[in-house]
């Protein structure tokens, strides 16, 4: 399996993304996460652009597809990435992390945070959400409790 690099229509990442997916082509939005106030937001890696899967032996048409403005090439040729080169375009946080249940983690357990505006406080779990892979934690601020979200992978154990 190799990847191509496709341009798309400024801020249609997310549609190309999913008519590719309804098409039955796998596809890949580098993302990051950013740490801004009181919270974590994702950041498009390389905006405009999107990582096509495709088979040399049994490739798909997609740039026919709205909203997908071509394939980036190099010398009038397409260039093919490897899998290791698409993992090495994706961050750290962006990888498959492990859930906060499978280290134990459960309701009302304390947590402390690693990374972002909150980091070294501690606080105790509320809710997981794992579609989002993101967790509710409540922390005391000033006195008062809070609730904050935090992404699961800046969360672990508090000893």
């Amino acid at each position: 399996m190799n990847w191509l690099v496709v341009r798309t229509k400024p801020n249609k990442e997310g549609i190309v993304k999913k008519l590719l997916s309804n098409n039955g082509i796998e596809s890949l939005i580098p993302m990051e996460k950013i740490a801004k106030k009181d919270k974590i937001v994702s950041k498009k890696l390389m905006p405009g652009y999107i990582f096509v899967s495709i088979d040399k032996e049994n490739p798909k048409t997609f740039n026919t597809l709205k909203s997908i403005e071509g394939i980036l090439s190099f010398d009038y040729s397409q260039k093919l990435l490897t899998i290791a080169e698409i993992d090495s375009l994706i961050p750290d946080n962006e990888r498959p992390v492990t859930e906060l249940e499978s280290i134990g983690a459960k309701k009302g357990d304390l947590l402390s945070i690693t990374y972002g505006p909150m980091q070294g406080s501690t606080g105790t779990l509320e809710k997981i959400d794992t579609n989002k892979n993101e967790a509710v934690v409540k922390v005391e601020i000033f006195n008062r409790i809070t609730h904050v979200t935090v992404g699961t992978e800046y969360l672990e154990l508090a000893r």
